[in-house]
């Protein structure tokens, strides 16, 4: 991959850059078997390093000031293995069910009665105590608080403004983040 751009050590310009030729590994075709569940955080801060190593893929998701993480395990089987899909009935709960329906209803009930969802809450507080967004994950925040929480934010939009100022590479998520 070679990245084109003029960057001066320290400033915005070195996180920014166009790609104009990308060279693609390729490898078997191979399926993954994903399985997500709670764990408890002591026990997974217990064998980290040794998950990381030993699966294909690792990752958890933890709120601060709870005792119980989300773990996710991705792990590549050979691209002749049998699949096991989830069939008709288990994709639709899975899909609508719990992904839209439920996920939906929580959401709903949070804006109503925050104070029956101790997620929001914490991300609240975390908000309270300079907790910034994720830039990488959709976040329910516009333009203005990414503004408030990071420093040198408004370097980033008139950088942007200057390499991009016809929005070639924008979408509505950027809109709403960065500001048209």
């Amino acid at each position: 991959m070679r990245p084109h751009a003029v960057a001066q050590p320290g400033s915005v310009d070195e996180v920014v850059a166009v790609v104009d030729d990308v060279t693609v590994r390729c490898v078997p075709t191979f399926l993954v078997h994903s399985v997500e569940r709670p764990e408890p955080l002591e026990e997974i801060l217990e064998q980290f390093a040794w998950r990381a190593q030993v699966v294909g893929h690792f990752e958890l998701f933890w709120v601060p000031h709870t005792e119980v993480v989300l773990t996710k395990t991705n792990t590549r089987l050979r691209g002749d293995a049998v699949a096991q899909p989830l069939g008709v009935a288990g994709a639709f709960f899975e899909d609508r069910v719990i992904a839209n329906t439920v996920f939906r209803l929580s959401c709903g009930i949070s804006r109503l009665l925050p104070a029956l969802t101790p997620g929001i809450n914490r991300l609240l507080i975390c908000r309270r105590h300079g907790g910034r967004p994720h830039w990488g994950k959709h976040h329910f925040l516009d333009a203005a608080a990414p503004a408030e929480s990071y420093p040198r934010h408004a370097d980033f939009v008139a950088l942007r403004d200057r390499l991009d100022p016809d929005r070639m590479s924008t979408n509505p998520y950027l809109e709403k983040v960065l500001g048209r």
